[in-house]
């Protein structure tokens, strides 16, 4: 399920970071379980990049829905 949340990154030199939160909501009918969040930046592909494959990654969060 794909949780809607973004916030605004200037443009980064390479190799360089930001950190930061995002709130999302979700939803009521979600299935109780555990899941794991993804973080992904320029998931559009709006940002022209010479690596277009590195903008996802998997973290270890985990989010308990009861």
């Amino acid at each position: 399920m794909l949780l809607a949340g973004s916030r605004a990154v200037p443009n980064l030199a390479p190799g360089a970071q930001s950190g930061g939160s995002v709130s999302v909501t979700v939803p009521a009918t979600m299935p109780i379980g555990t899941y794991y969040v993804f973080d992904c930046a320029d998931d559009l592909a709006e940002v022209t990049e010479s690596n277009e494959t590195n903008n996802c990654r998997a973290r270890g969060y985990l989010i308990f829905v009861r």
